[in-house]
This record gives structure tokens, sequence and C-alpha cells, in this order.
């Protein structure tokens, strides 16, 4: 006769952390509920029940791949900002100290800076070869012409 092992609550690390915490923050500065949340998961193909999100929220389920993109999109956010530990708005926030998983304590700026591949979080890595890596070739391509991701000349100041 086979027992089963208890289940042990799952344990995240710093960014699985921020991600529940951005999850619970963008769903309710939205006003959504947990069940409009998970119909709209349903809804991009990603069926979840809305004690899965609360789970996510709570920490007691982990974020996948997959799901983080939905989440982004039914929350009407990029990847990265779920993705980015929160920083309260201030004149140094930059500056702020976050956590990222495998890097340790890192300034906002320096983090948001590599979630958009503006920068490596490595400071050691070499730019060219960081940016070669991390953005398709056809983004830099668009770039070098003076335009956005969608074919358009971008307007001044905007990155």
């Amino acid at each position: 006769m086979t027992t089963r092992q208890p289940v042990r609550r799952v344990e995240l690390g710093p960014t699985g952390n921020a991600v529940a915490d951005n999850v619970a923050r963008f769903r309710k500065g939205q006003g959504l509920t947990l069940r409009q949340v998970a119909d709209r998961m349903a809804e991009v193909g990603r069926p979840i029940t809305h004690t899965a999100v609360s789970d996510i929220e709570n920490r007691a389920r982990r974020v996948d791949s997959d799901d983080l993109v939905a989440l982004a999109l039914v929350l009407g956010v990029a990847p990265s900002s779920l993705l980015m530990p929160h920083t309260t708005p201030s004149a140094t926030g930059s500056a702020t100290q976050v956590e990222v998983t495998g890097a340790g304590e890192r300034s906002a700026r320096d983090v948001w800076d590599w979630l958009r591949t503006d920068a490596a979080l490595d400071p050691a890595l070499d730019p060219r070869e960081f940016r070669f890596r991390a953005v398709p070739a056809w983004a830099d391509e668009l770039a070098a012409l003076g335009m956005d991701a969608r074919g358009k000349e971008r307007r001044r100041g905007n990155r």
C-alpha cells in the first residue's frame, strides 16, 4: 500500500513573491474580482479557477510562464511588469534596492533596465553581447531605422 506524502506549501523565491504581489496589486487596482480574472484567463485560453488566482496572490501557487503571459494580458500589463518588484513612487525610487532570484539585491532601475533589455543585470557582461542575445534581430533593425516595434517612426524622446 502506497502512502501519500503530505502536500507542502509552495515556497516562492523573490521573483515569485513579486509576481504574487503584482497580480494582487494590478487586480485590485482595476477593481477586478478573483472570478473576473479567472473568467478572463479562460477567455485567453488559460483557464484557472478563482481559487487558483487567490492561491497565486497568497503565494500558495506558482505561476508558470504561460500563466504569467496570460495574467499580463488579462491585467493589461506587460509580463515584465508582473516580474518587477514593486517600489514606492518617489524621487529616489529607482535607487531602491529590490531582490531578484539568483542575482540578490540590485537597484530597481537596474532591474527594470534589464527586464526591458536595455542593459545587462551583470555589469561584467559585454553590453553588445547582451543586446545580441536579449533582443530579437528585427527589433534592432527597426531601431536602427528609427522605428518602433510596429514599424512606425519613433517620436523624439520615445524609446
